[in-house]
């Protein structure tokens, strides 16, 4: 239905499932990964996989309004930048839909939010890194073809170089010779040669 196909697309977007190709480089032993990152304006944003899960009924037990007595609320983006000690003793979160609505997360959906945000870093890195094996690769056979076609270009201009002498020194010759006695069988005794 049109629901799942929309839920799939938060769950891409988010990063909560991520897409990636793995382009393989052709005649090499490289390959890197493309990154379907779309146009999603907040994708650095790490709390995207568990906004995704909100919407997501399978996921409703690790949501709960914030109630007032929570220790330390945090926004959830603020939470995962923490380091773990920090995290002791405060209260994930997220906005909800309504004005001033807090919707409390649970640690466990908070830790996977950060192992997602791990994941995909790892990805970015594995790109970027493929992409840079792949880049210096082109760099070398650019520059192979550029040699070989430099040395194309050279051996043909010179072949035309001595071609172009070539005629005109016969042309020359034939005409400093068409109109003297003899002519004719000199210049064929040099054609021959």
């Amino acid at each position: 239905t049109d629901q799942t196909l929309g839920r799939a697309r938060d769950a891409v977007a988010s990063r909560a499932f991520p897409l990636f190709r793995r382009e393989v480089v052709p005649g090499s032993a490289f390959s890197f990964l493309d990154l379907d990152l779309g146009d999603n304006p907040e994708a650095e944003d790490a709390s995207n996989p568990a906004r995704w899960a909100l919407g997501e009924e399978r996921f409703a037990p690790y949501f709960a309004p914030l109630s007032e007595d929570a220790p330390s609320p945090t926004p959830l983006t603020a939470y995962l930048e923490l380091d773990p000690p920090s995290r002791e003793g405060k209260t994930p979160f997220l906005e909800g839909e309504g004005e001033g609505e807090r919707i409390a997360v649970r640690p466990e959906l908070a830790e996977a939010a950060i192992a997602h945000r791990l994941a995909w870093e790892a990805l970015v890195r594995s790109s970027r890194a493929g992409e840079a094996a792949h880049e210096s690769q082109l760099r070398q056979r650019l520059a192979a073809l550029e040699q070989q076609y430099g040395e194309k270009l050279a051996n043909l201009e010179a072949e035309h170089r001595d071609r172009t002498a070539r005629q005109l020194r016969q042309r020359l010759l034939s005409l400093m010779t068409s109109g003297m006695p003899g002519a004719s069988v000199q210049r064929s005794e040099e054609e021959a040669s």
